[in-house]
């Protein structure tokens, strides 16, 4: 969040603007190996599909299942990131 104060180019991470946060993986659909052997530091959780609609599926797939489950919807409106952003321009 300080980054986006300071002069410059400010670099977000994947959904951080719409407030999108890590996802839920059960355990028995965990790939990432460093996960399977470390759930507590597995990288699964943050590869959750970019939230595009609020449609199932996030507006990322239209197969009945996505490789991942999509994260809890976020609002994006109170995102601290994109309040940020808006009081830069």
């Amino acid at each position: 969040m300080m980054l986006l104060t300071l002069r410059g180019t400010p670099f977000l991470y994947y959904g951080e603007e719409i407030g999108m946060r890590d996802g839920v993986i059960p355990p028995d659909r965990v790939c990432d190996p460093v996960g399977k052997r470390f759930p507590a530091v597995g990288r699964d959780p943050e590869r959750t599909p970019m939230q595009w609609t609020a449609e199932p599926g996030a507006g990322f797939t239209t197969a009945a299942e996505p490789c991942y489950p999509s994260a809890p919807t976020s609002n994006a409106s109170t995102s601290p990131h994109k309040q940020t952003i808006r009081s830069r321009c």
